[in-house]
C-alpha cells in the first residue's frame, strides 16, 4: 500500500484556493441549505477536505471537534448519493451514540431538499425492530456505532455490495480495544472499490496501520488549530433551569456590561420575548430571525454593525453572516445542540485581535454538552 501524502496547515500558511461553497459545483438542493444557513465561506477543514472527497480520493483528516469536520464529509457523501438506488451507499461509524446523533442531525440538515433520501441510524439503546424496519424499506446512508451496525449486518438486515464510501469519525477512538475487533470485521466486509475516509483528532500508530491496510493512496490533511483556538475569548457558564433563564439573562447583562452584545436563542418565539423584555428595560435592542422580511433583516444588521444597537437577539439562521469586530459579548440564552454551532456563535466576538466574552446559560440536562464544548475548545469554563 502506498504511504499517504502529508499536507499540514497552520494559521500562518496560505488558505486553500477554494474557499466558498459556491465554487464546488454542488447540487442545487445542497446549495439551498447552505444559503439558508448562511454558510458561504468554508472552514479550513472543509476547504481542504471537500474537494479531495468529491474527487473520490481516500482521506485521513486530522482535526479537532468544532472545526466543521462533520460537514466536510457529509456534503461529499450527499453529493455522490444516487437517490434511485435504495441500498446503503455510504456508512458513517462513530464511537458514541451522542456523536451519531450529531452526525445524523447534520445529514438531515444538508439533505432536507433531497427528495426520497433515506438515512438509518443504527445505535444501541434504541429499538432493534424499528431500525430493522427502516433498513428493509431501503436507505441510502447508515450512521451507526460499530457493534449495532455489525449486528444488523449479521442479521442480514442490509447488504454492502453497493457501498461506495466509509467514514470513521473519531477514528482514533474507534480503534480503542473496545471497538478494534468490530471495526476490522466491518472493514473486511466492504467492497474493495469503496472510498475510505478517516477523521481523527490524533494520529496513533494503530491508525497508521489501519490506513496501510484499508486505504488506497490516501491524502492526509492536518488542521492544527480550530477557529476558536485563535480567539481571545473568556467563557462563562450560569446554571439555570428554564423558568429562571430570563431572570438569569438580566443578571448576566448586569454582571457583564457591554456596549455591543449578541444574544442567541434556539427559537423565534424566545427571540421575540427577550426582545420585548429588553426594550421594556430601556435597552436599545432589536431582534433578528427568519420571519422578518429581508429588507428589515438588512436594516437591523446594518444598525448593529454601525454600533447603533446595544443588543441584538437572534436565531442561528439569521445571525450566520454577522461579522462585527466591535462585538464584546455573546450570550447563549439557549445552548445550541452541537459543539460546532457553539464555536461558530462565540467566534462572533474576540475578533481582529480584540478580547471578548461568551456567557452561556446551561440547564442540568446540558451538563454533558458543556463537557463536550470544554473538550473541543480546550478551555475550562468558569461557572458563576
Amino acid at each position: 500500500m502506498v504511504r499517504p501524502k502529508f499536507r499540514c496547515f497552520n494559521n500562518l500558511q496560505k488558505q486553500a484556493a477554494i474557499k466558498k461553497f459556491q465554487e464546488l459545483n454542488l447540487s442545487k438542493e445542497i446549495m439551498q441549505v447552505i444559503a439558508e444557513t448562511g454558510f458561504t465561506e468554508m472552514t479550513q477543514v472543509q476547504a481542504e477536505c471537500i474537494p479531495v472527497l468529491l474527487a473520490g480520493r481516500d482521506l485521513i483528516g486530522q482535526s479537532k471537534t468544532g472545526s466543521g469536520k462533520t460537514a466536510a464529509f457529509i456534503i461529499p457523501i450527499l453529493q455522490k448519493i444516487k437517490i434511485s438506488n435504495r441500498h446503503p451507499q455510504a456508512l458513517i461509524l462513530c464511537p458514541t451514540r451522542e456523536l451519531c446523533d450529531q452526525v445524523l442531525k447534520q445529514a438531515q440538515l444538508f439533505s432536507k431538499y433531497l427528495r426520497d433520501f433515506k438515512i438509518a441510524q443504527l445505535i444501541g439503546g434504541r429499538p432493534m425492530d424499528e431500525q430493522t424496519k427502516a433498513l428493509h424499506q431501503g436507505v441510502h446512508l447508515i450512521v451507526g456505532t460499530p457493534g449495532r451496525t455489525l449486528e444488523h449486518f449479521k442479521n442480514l438486515n442490509f447488504k454492502l455490495q453497493n457501498l461506495k464510501m466509509i467514514v470513521l469519525d473519531e477514528a482514533d477512538r474507534l480503534l480503542d480495544d473496545a471497538f478494534a475487533e468490530e471495526i476490522t470485521s466491518l472493514m473486511d466486509l466492504l467492497p474493495s472499490d469503496r472510498q475510505s475516509i478517516f477523521f481523527s483528532a490524533t494520529f496513533p500508530e494503530v491508525m497508521n496501520d489501519l490506513s496501510h491496510k484499508y486505504q488506497k493512496n490516501p491524502e492526509r490533511i492536518t488542521i492544527k488549530e480550530t477557529e476558536v483556538s485563535k480567539l481571545q475569548i473568556e467563557q462563562f457558564i450560569y446554571a439555570a433551569e428554564k423558568p429562571q433563564k430570563m431572570e438569569t439573562l438580566m443578571q448576566i447583562l448586569k454582571d457583564h456590561p457591554s456596549k455591543c452584545t449578541l444574544i442567541f436563542c434556539r427559537t423565534k418565539l424566545a427571540v421575540d420575548e427577550i426582545g420585548k423584555k429588553l426594550k421594556h428595560e430601556n435597552l436599545v435592542c432589536e431582534v433578528l430571525h427568519a420571519d422578518l422580511k429581508q429588507v428589515n433583516r438588512d436594516e437591523v444588521t446594518r444598525a448593529f454593525r454601525d454600533g447603533k444597537l446595544q443588543v441584538l437577539v437572534a436565531t442561528d439562521v439569521a445571525a450566520r453572516g454577522i461579522d462585527i469586530d466591535i462585538l464584546q459579548l455573546v450570550i447563549n440564552f439557549d445552548l445550541p445542540s452541537n459543539v460546532e454551532t457553539y464555536i461558530h456563535r462565540i467566534g462572533r466576538t474576540g475578533r481582529a485581535g480584540r478580547t471578548g466574552q461568551a456567557v452561556s446559560i446551561a440547564t442540568e440536562y446540558e451538563s454533558t454538552l458543556v463537557n463536550q464544548i470544554e473538550a473541543a475548545t480546550g478551555v475550562k469554563m468558569t461557572f458563576l
